[in-house]
């Protein structure tokens, strides 16, 4: 059994938030799946005939038809099963269950949630496979999960512009590690976690390794054992060493129980597939233990490392490439300290339990049942911190008492002992939802502290509420309560989600000075500084201190996918000289496409005066119109701390047309060709008309950027931030030193 097996297990193996019936073909053992037999979560069933190892890879007639009829018999048996007959969806966890699977389904309703694990081509399904899979099961699939980017364009030609999709790392039994990497002054040991294969690089790995280090003391260590019928490749690596003279400090570990410790004993770890990898589940563990990485920049590995932010990529097949990163952090300490601190703060980097929860989000949502189970109520089981969240004082239920809410929600469900309280004005409009009452994790109270004497009565406040007193620690999310838990000494996070103080020209200079000063004074004695985005992080002058931790919205239905023709281009946000709304009308001004603005605020009517006939300034509109027919979502802020209206864009596979200081932009346009020309200055007009005409006129363009900015929407949602708050948290309570406060 491989990644996807053991991916699907470390789902099934705690109690997965739906019913599952696993189908496996009879005549072999359930070996990795037999625990899950006397699981009472997990029903177990041997279907079908016995299933040919290979039999996809053929390319003759005689193969094609001796598969196509195992494959047939598969499929009726499936279809007869009760449990098929009784599924809401049916997940496919390989490519030949997609096809046995999509014939099953024919003439059916039921929803079809096909994974793609591998790049969809003939050399990593074979031939056979590559036809059956592409003209048959991609085609009939309501729903896909590609475990990277890399993954999902591979199946885009094949796929209904009405198939929904989702990028989900697989489930890799990764738990962030939350100690700091240390400097450790020389280089010793390196290492890299891949069976023995050709395709895997570990010839190319020994050839660079001898470059780097002819002499002296590093380590390499390589664990994995040769399988598939590549016993030769650990002899002909064998006798690579030796010809090489560096047999003495090569060390061949062989299959490894204990991954994580391993890892954990390197001080970097390595990645060298000679062809693009669809995930790299060991980048993930790597990335997640903090070590210093280097990895191809092909495939999915590349999608999650930042070039000499959280670690290193090299060209794919360059031995040249390869030996200069081990020497660049061979001869830098620090350099591997910093990388590894990156590493486990990589956004999206998710526990099992979290990839469980983003599958079972996907599977309601192709099901068509969007909704969530409710928070627990209890105490749940978690070894992290016991956190409470405090937002006072809050003048309006919307903004930061909507997300606050969703925050803990799904911390909750997460299985965080998480809390939250409210500070509310009287003046707010509405009310506290009424199940808040059946809720002890949460307390919504009134508050109307104002002046400066308004953190001295909040600290009173968090004083004595229970639910603060019971927690490890307080994440503040706005200022005033900032300046409140300065005051104390419990211990606290400040969570900023916008800038802390009046923007330019909101408030009077003196006003202004007063607010920042205290609350910078306040934001020096917290335990961590957290930030959305980098240019927020940046806005606020924290340097180093600022850790990133990105905000998240919940998963929403994709609604394009850059097929056919539009020619309208959207911008929404409020209608202040900030958002720069200025230079939407003057991109737009002369071309023959339409451009709508929605938002309120006091230039609405001067907007609506200067616009040009092709645009309409209107109102807010409902949230499903939003984007319907959208061409982009223009995004135009001259800084924008985040931008949760282009993050919605991109889930629902809207390309998106952004400034170089908008918050998420960084998050959402992430390819080098892709930001020059989507990722723009506010200064330079003409490249925002030339972007909008290039995509209206371009349609693999804009497929290509809706895919690429709604795989990257998918490690923005609620349970990836849940998940990096949980990391950053856990590191907040330890401590510098790595014990508990």
């Amino acid at each position: 059994m491989g990644g996807a097996e053991f991916a699907l297990f470390r789902m099934l193996q705690p109690s997965p938030p739906w019913e599952a019936t696993l189908f496996v073909p009879t005549g072999a053992g359930l070996g990795l799946y037999a625990p899950l037999a006397t699981s009472p979560s997990v029903c177990v069933r041997k279907v079908g005939p016995p299933q040919l190892s290979g039999a996809s890879t053929g390319s003759g007639i005689r193969s094609t038809l001796t598969f196509a009829l195992r494959a047939l018999g598969q499929s009726l048996a499936i279809r007869l099963s009760p449990e098929f007959r009784a599924a809401d969806v049916v997940h496919t966890n390989t490519s030949r269950a997609a096809v046995y699977s999509a014939v099953a389904s024919l003439l059916s309703r039921k929803k079809l949630v096909v994974h793609l694990r591998d790049l969809v081509n003939a050399e990593s399904l074979g031939g056979i496979g590559f036809r059956l899979f592409t003209r048959v099961a991609l085609r009939r699939a309501d729903g896909v999960i590609a475990n990277s980017r890399a993954t999902l364009e591979s199946a885009l030609p094949y796929l209904r512009a009405s198939v929904d999709r989702a990028v989900i790392a697989s489930a890799a039994g990764i738990s962030v590690s939350t100690a700091p990497t240390e400097a450790e002054p020389e280089l010793r040991r390196i290492g890299m976690v891949a069976r023995l294969d050709p395709w895997k690089g570990q010839d190319l790995l020994v050839r660079a390794f001898a470059d780097a280090f002819p002499t002296g003391d590093v380590r390499l260590e390589l664990a994995g054992s040769a399988a598939f019928g590549n016993e030769f490749y650990e002899e002909e690596l064998r006798a690579l060493v030796v010809e090489l003279g560096i047999a003495d400090r090569v060390d061949f570990l062989g299959h490894v129980d204990d991954v994580a410790g391993l890892i954990a004993s390197w001080q970097v770890c390595l990645h060298t597939a000679m062809r693009p990898e669809p995930l790299g589940q060991n980048v993930l563990q790597y990335l997640a233990s903090g070590r210093a990485t280097i990895a191809v920049n092909a495939g999915g590995p590349a999608e999650w490392i930042t070039p000499g932010e959280n670690g290193l990529l090299f060209e794919m097949g360059s031995r040249e490439g390869l030996a200069d990163a081990l020497r660049t952090v061979a001869g830098d300490a620090d350099l591997r300290a910093r990388l590894g601190d990156a590493a486990r703060q990589t956004p999206g980097l998710l526990s099992d339990a979290g990839i469980t929860t983003e599958h079972a989000q996907f599977f309601a949502r192709v099901a068509g049942a969007r909704s969530h189970p409710a928070a627990s109520t209890a105490r749940p089981d978690a070894s992290g911190p016991r956190i409470c969240f405090v937002a006072a004082p809050l003048t309006a239920r919307s903004g930061v008492y909507r997300s606050s809410r969703e925050i803990v929600a799904e911390g909750r469900r997460q299985g965080h002992d998480w809390s939250l309280l409210l500070g509310v004005a009287a003046s707010a409009s509405g009310s506290a939802p009424a199940s808040d009452a059946d809720e002890p994790w949460i307390s919504e109270i009134e508050v109307n502290p104002a002046g400066l004497k308004g953190p001295l009565e909040l600290r009173a406040l968090f004083a004595t509420h229970p639910l603060v007193a019971d927690s490890d620690l307080v994440v503040s999310l706005i200022p005033q309560s900032d300046m409140a838990m300065a005051q104390t000494s419990k211990p606290w996070v400040a969570y900023i989600r916008g800038l802390p103080w009046p923007a330019a020209g909101e408030s009077g200079t003196g006003k202004t000075l007063v607010w920042k000063t205290l609350e910078r004074t306040a934001l020096r004695r917290a335990a961590a500084v957290w930030v959305t985005t980098d240019v927020l992080a940046a806005d606020v002058g924290l340097g180093s201190r600022a850790q990133l931790v990105p905000a998240g919205i919940q998963p929403l239905p994709r609604l394009w996918d850059g097929r056919g023709e539009r020619r309208t281009a959207v911008w929404a946000a409020r209608y202040d000289q900030d958002k720069n709304p200025s230079l939407f009308l003057a991109a737009l001004a002369g071309t023959d496409l339409q451009g709508v603005m929605y938002g309120s605020g006091r230039l609405r009517d001067q907007l609506a005066a200067e616009a040009p006939a092709n645009v309409s300034v209107d109102g807010w509109t409902t949230p499903d119109a939003l984007w319907e027919g959208a061409l982009a979502y223009v995004g135009t802020s001259h800084r924008e701390a985040f931008g949760r209206s282009a993050v919605e864009a991109a889930m629902s596979g809207i390309p998106l047309v952004l400034a170089d200081t908008f918050g998420a932009a960084p998050l959402l346009i992430t390819d080098p060709d892709l930001r020059r020309r989507f990722m723009l200055p506010t200064s330079d007009t003409a490249a925002w008309t030339r972007a909008l005409v290039d995509l209206a006129a371009d349609e693999a363009l804009r497929m290509r950027l809706s895919d690429h900015v709604y795989g990257n929407a998918q490690r923005l949602t609620m349970a990836a931030s849940v998940a990096a708050i949980a990391g950053a948290a856990a590191r907040a309570v330890r401590g510098p030193s790595g014990t508990q406060r």
